[in-house]
């Protein structure tokens, strides 16, 4: 299995006060097809 991510999506909400990155992986096996999609949205508080 081989997965790849990348930054989708970068935000801000409450004038600045959280942010938050979404990131998006495709998982694909040894014959290039793909086996999954996963998003992950992590929140930074300032």
């Amino acid at each position: 299995i081989t997965v790849r991510s990348e930054i989708g999506d970068i935000y801000d909400k409450k004038n600045g006060a959280l942010e938050f990155v979404v990131k998006t992986s495709r998982a694909t096996n040894q014959k290039n097809e793909l086996v999954a999609e996963m998003r992950t949205v992590l929140v930074v508080r300032h």
